[in-house]
């Protein structure tokens, strides 16, 4: 009777441990590394096993997420503003070097001898998103927010602030589509409407792109290139929209974090906000300067080709 009763309560604390601070059932590949780093430019798919179709989550939440003041349902409609046009062809000619255009303000006092990482959350700008920039700011650094198409208009005041502080905004889509399943028209124009978008509103092109999932292929990176613009990843990823958990994004941070890193978050769950009441002060604690990706990819001495992929500052 009493070797029952231990191992029920050991069972009963495992449980415990593996469902605390969740939020959500996890998807997908348990064991998948979070660190994204594709062993070859042009591998058929990168970043998280999950194929989720159009109609699905945004990166892996589940239906019922609702805490960035949107209700993410199946299917998925959204309410939002339609693609500017004309959307505009940026390159002159395929593989051309980009230079990332620094945002304002300069001269941030930003050492290259010293160690430091890009903060990079996707899928906003949500009601999140603006505290997460101020904290970043109270601490000396800035963040990089790829943004979704559809959502720029309608955030046009918070991003033209944000931006005018410093902080990076680049495009991520501009419906979260799952770019490989799309053609190629499409695909051209989830990039370019995006940044069409983005440059209505700051006034410039940001030329750098993430693709939805982190998933690209051969021909993502053709187009891409067509069109002048690089792609980027990461090296971490905090899987935040899985377990949504302050307490573990912090702990993946903090565990993983070195030189140079590029770090995955989401700005539209409530747990990574609160993450970063903590994760922040403590990264400039162990010496990290917050930076954005171009400043990375600027102050590490980087530069990035139209159809290339870059997943930290340094390789």
């Amino acid at each position: 009777m009493k070797k029952f009763t231990y191992t029920l309560f050991l069972l009963l604390l495992i449980a415990i441990t593996t469902t605390a601070c969740s939020g959500v059932t996890p998807r997908g590949n348990e064991t998948q590394a979070r660190r994204f780093r594709a062993p070859t430019p042009f591998n058929e798919v990168h970043g998280h096993s999950e194929v989720v179709p159009e109609t699905d989550v945004i990166d892996g939440a589940d239906n019922e997420n609702t805490d960035s003041g949107v209700s993410y349902t199946t299917p998925r409609i959204y309410t939002f503003t339609e693609p500017p046009e004309p959307a505009t062809t940026f390159a002159e000619s395929p593989g051309e070097i980009i230079t990332p255009g620094m945002p304002e303000p300069l001269g941030r006092g930003i050492d290259a001898t010293r160690p430091m990482i890009a903060l990079t959350f996707d899928d906003g700008p949500s009601v999140y998103t603006g505290r997460i920039a101020e904290l970043l700011e109270e601490h000396g650094g800035r963040g990089t927010f790829f943004v979704l198409g559809n959502r720029v208009a309608n955030n046009r005041g918070l991003i033209e602030n944000l931006y005018g502080n410093g902080h990076e905004f680049l495009g991520h889509s501009w419906r979260h589509s799952n770019m490989i399943e799309l053609s190629n028209e499409n695909i051209r124009r989830e990039i370019l409407d995006t940044h069409a978008a983005i440059e209505n509103v700051i006034g410039t092109v940001p030329r750098i792109f993430r693709p939805p999932f982190g998933k690209f292929n051969q021909r993502v990176q053709d187009i891409a290139a067509e069109n002048g613009f690089a792609i980027v990843g990461w090296e971490i990823d905090t899987f935040d929209w899985r377990s949504r958990c302050s307490d573990k994004t912090y702990s993946v941070i903090m565990s993983e974090v070195s030189d140079r890193t590029i770090i995955l978050m989401h700005d539209i769950h409530t747990a990574t906000a609160q993450a970063m009441e903590t994760v922040i002060p403590r990264l400039v604690e162990k010496g990290y300067q917050l930076v954005t990706v171009s400043e990375l990819m600027h102050y590490t001495g980087r530069t990035l080709q139209a159809g290339g992929f870059y997943s930290r500052g340094n390789r």
